[in-house]
């Protein structure tokens, strides 16, 4: 099977999708790419890495609320306050 030239990781992903976005902006009026191609390449590329900072986001959160789950469920020394999300 040939391999792709499309990045599997998202943070390349995010990079590829720019540069494809400037290429296609640079190549506007060429092999039959409008404006509006470009423009909507854009806004993709930028929506993408949006999803990926916001799912980076989210499995931080996710681990900050499950410790502190855990310090409520199993206890902590007297005298020591949990660490508030």
């Amino acid at each position: 099977m040939p391999r792709s030239f499309i990045p599997r990781a998202d943070d390349r992903r995010v990079t590829w999708l720019n540069a494809l976005a400037d290429g296609l902006a640079q190549d506007v009026g060429t092999a039959g790419i409008t404006a509006s191609d470009a423009a909507h390449t854009k806004t993709d590329a930028e929506f993408f890495a949006f999803l990926v900072s916001e799912k980076a986001e989210m499995r931080q959160a996710a681990e900050t609320l499950t410790a502190y789950t855990s310090q409520i469920a199993d206890g902590l020394p007297p005298g020591t306050n949990p660490s508030i999300p």
